[in-house]
């Protein structure tokens, strides 16, 4: 915005969200930009939902002894 106080008039406020509108335009659109490229991860993370998730150990190797280490 200009340094120069607001006297209240209607043509100044309106230039002022002119000027703010043009001021919001470029980072809008890098938001746009953001959001799309990451439409594309969201699909892929789907994809590769469930893989590495954590499994119980089967029965038999809960029961399954530990040999002792070799003394050397």
């Amino acid at each position: 915005m200009t340094g120069t106080p607001s006297n209240g008039s209607p043509d100044n406020f309106k230039a002022t969200i002119d000027e703010l509108l043009k001021q919001n335009e470029e980072p809008r659109a890098r938001v746009d930009n953001i959001e799309q490229t990451n439409e594309g991860y969201e699909e892929e993370r789907e994809e590769y939902d469930g893989i590495g998730e954590p499994q119980p150990l089967a029965q038999e190797l809960w029961e399954d002894t530990v040999p002792k280490p070799a003394v050397i």
